[in-house]
C-alpha cells in the first residue's frame, strides 16, 4: 500500500507540473468517479476446465487528471486513479474480486464547441496498470502480476464545469504462480466529474 501511495503522489506532482509546461493555453484539473458495466475478464482455465468465469459483476473507479491546452481545443496531460474490476465466479460458484489497479497514463483530449454551454469531447488514454491481487484469485491460490497495460478511448460532454464521461477501457494482467495466464479485463465505464480551471 505504501508503494501505491508513493506512485500516486509522484504522478500527481508530475501531472501538476505538466499542466504549466506548454505556454498560454488553459490549465485544468478533472476529478471523476465512475461505475463499470458489461465487464469481461479473459476466462481462466486449468487443464481445459474453466476455473474463473469471464463475467465481471460491478467495478468502479476514482480518477484525477491534469491537462494543458496546447492548441485550441486540444489538451494533453497525465492521469492517475484507483480501479476495482468487479467479481468473477470460480469453479465452485463462489464470487470474489480478482484484482484492483492503479492506472497511471498520458491522456489526449479534443473538445468541440469550446465557447458553448454544452461542450462535447473525445479522449484517449495510454499508460501502465499497477495491479493488486484481491480475494478472488486467492481462492485458487494465485496472484496477479504488478505491471500491466492500461488503455481507454471514449468521449463525453461538459456542461459548464460538470462532466459526463463514457469510455471503453482495458487493463492487462497475468497470473504469477502455477497458471501464468493472462487475466485481462475490458469494460465500459460511465463517469461523473468536475473540472477546475486555473
Amino acid at each position: 500500500m505504501k508503494k501505491i501511495r508513493k506512485i500516486i503522489y509522484i504522478s500527481l506532482l508530475v501531472a501538476l507540473s505538466t499542466t504549466s509546461a506548454y505556454g498560454k493555453g488553459r490549465n485544468i484539473i478533472e476529478g471523476r468517479i465512475g461505475g463499470s458495466f458489461n465487464g469481461k475478464f479473459k476466462t481462466l482455465e486449468k487443464n481445459g476446465v474453466e476455473i474463473l468465469g469471464e463475467e465481471s459483476k460491478g467495478g468502479g473507479e476514482i480518477i484525477l487528471e491534469g491537462l494543458k491546452e496546447v492548441y485550441p481545443g486540444v489538451y494533453l496531460g497525465l492521469g492517475i486513479g484507483y480501479q476495482t474490476h468487479g467479481e468473477a465466479k470460480d469453479i465452485s460458484g463462489e464470487s470474489g474480486d480478482l484484482y484492483g489497479s492503479v492506472p497511471t497514463y498520458g491522456t489526449m483530449k479534443y473538445q468541440f464547441n469550446r465557447d458553448n454551454l454544452i461542450q462535447p469531447y473525445l479522449k484517449a488514454n495510454l499508460g501502465l496498470s499497477f495491479n493488486r491481487t484481491e480475494s478472488g484469485l486467492r481462492i485458487i491460490d494465485e496472484s496477479v502480476n504488478v505491471f500491466g497495460f492500461y488503455g481507454a478511448i471514449g468521449g463525453g460532454v461538459e456542461v459548464e464545469n460538470f462532466i459526463l464521461d463514457l469510455s471503453y477501457q482495458i487493463n492487462t494482467a497475468k497470473t504469477e504462480k502455477e497458471l501464468e495466464e493472462s487475466i485481462d479485463i475490458s469494460r465500459i465505464t460511465l463517469g461523473l466529474g468536475y473540472r477546475f480551471d486555473f
